[in-house]
């Protein structure tokens, strides 16, 4: 039961989290908007929320924190790191070892 508590916490955090910034850009055709006229932030959220939608097995996650400021980049490292603990495999490219607590391994190149 646990396991699906924390679950179901970790989809309201990343359904408030889209909705929180939905509102503060005050963007009510936000979903409407192509990708291009979306800011790099934006576009993070929004490939947040697709793999909400879709569980993925592997995460592929190009420098995911890298428009983001640090509060919100570390809400995006948690919802990464609670896609790992459901079984996803995440794979992360980053120049930044700020985050580096939060994974099993870490490969130097």
């Amino acid at each position: 039961m646990k396991k699906v508590q924390k679950l179901v916490f970790v989809l309201i955090s990343m359904l408030s989290f889209l909705i929180c910034f939905v509102y503060a850009n005050n963007k009510e055709s936000y979903y409407q908007m192509p990708a291009y006229k979306l800011s790099g932030g934006e576009q993070q959220r929004v490939a947040l929320i697709r793999l909400l939608l879709k569980k993925a097995e592997i995460i592929l996650a190009d420098e995911p924190t890298g428009s983001l400021d640090l509060q919100n980049g570390y809400q995006v490292m948690n919802i990464l790191k609670s896609f790992a603990e459901h079984g996803s495999i995440v794979v992360m490219v980053t120049h930044s070892n700020q985050f580096d607590s939060y994974f099993d391994q870490i490969i130097n190149i």
